[in-house]
């Protein structure tokens, strides 16, 4: 029986990390930081001249997370 649950476990661990490389590749990668810190990064786009990106800040103090643009 544990050499089953282990072969479910390595099952279900190669499916999160196949999921979480395509996500990183989609979406991009943040570097690991401190809970205390903001941390951003420009994620890769399907489209020219179309930006993405990530940005993940700290629960507390609230953040709110602003952005703009300009359309000539």
């Amino acid at each position: 029986m544990l050499v089953v649950a282990f072969a479910v476990t390595l099952g279900r661990l190669r499916r999160a990390e196949t999921e979480l490389d395509q996500l990183r590749r989609e979406h991009g990668y943040l570097e690991p930081t401190t809970e205390s810190e903001i941390a951003a990064s420009r994620a890769p786009s399907d489209q020219p001249l179309t930006y993405r990106a990530r940005v993940r800040v700290p629960d507390q103090p609230r953040y709110r997370v602003c952005y703009s643009t300009l359309w000539p």
